[in-house]
């Protein structure tokens, strides 16, 4: 199967591979998720029925959240995106990898306590959370499976307002590889 770049230069699309310095955004990322868990955990029926390791982070998000470090957290990512989106001076998509690897086995955080998961965690976001501090439109497309069988993806990433593009070339690929009618293999 064509990889999705290759994919993208037959339809048409001038490709061309760049490897961008992405500056480290955990001082920005980490008090979204933080928020994000909170505000989550409130909206669930049943809060008991979480898992310990999701109460201690919506906890943790509680009294890490205060305004002070919301707008560090803003200020932060808004340094990094006027760094990361030089980028769109040149180029107007960016495709990229979704994750660095492929999921983890079932029950690898099983008995590990908060920081351990959050550690384990953290570097399989680090694609997508760089685009979710910048606040840029990305979608992640099927790029086939792996070896095991596994559904893999790469993102579309546009500038700021640029959802349109996005959703075009996603188009060109969904009807060029007809996703709906691709399994994978049974061995």
């Amino acid at each position: 199967m064509l990889s999705i770049a290759e994919m993208l230069s037959a339809l048409g699309h001038h490709v061309e591979e760049h490897d961008p310095e992405y500056p480290d955004a955990t001082a920005a990322f980490l008090p979204q998720v933080l928020g994000g868990v909170r505000d989550e955990a409130l909206r669930v029926d049943h809060p008991a029925l979480l898992e310990k390791r999701t109460r201690a982070l919506a906890s943790i998000g509680r009294l890490a959240a205060p305004a002070r470090v919301g707008k560090f957290a803003y200020r932060k990512g808004q340094r990094i995106a006027a760094t990361v989106n030089q980028v769109f001076d040149t180029f107007d998509l960016v495709l990229m990898p979704t994750t660095p690897a492929l999921p983890r086995p079932i029950g690898q955080l099983e008995g590990t306590g908060l920081l351990s998961a959050v550690r384990k965690a953290l570097p399989i976001a680090a694609y997508c959370s760089i685009w979710n501090v910048c606040g840029n439109p990305a979608a992640a497309v099927p790029a086939g499976f792996s070896e095991h069988g596994l559904p893999l993806s790469v993102q579309l990433v546009a500038r700021s307002g640029g959802e349109s593009a996005i959703l075009a070339v996603a188009q060109q690929l969904e009807s060029t590889v007809r996703w709906p009618d691709s399994r994978p293999s049974h061995s």
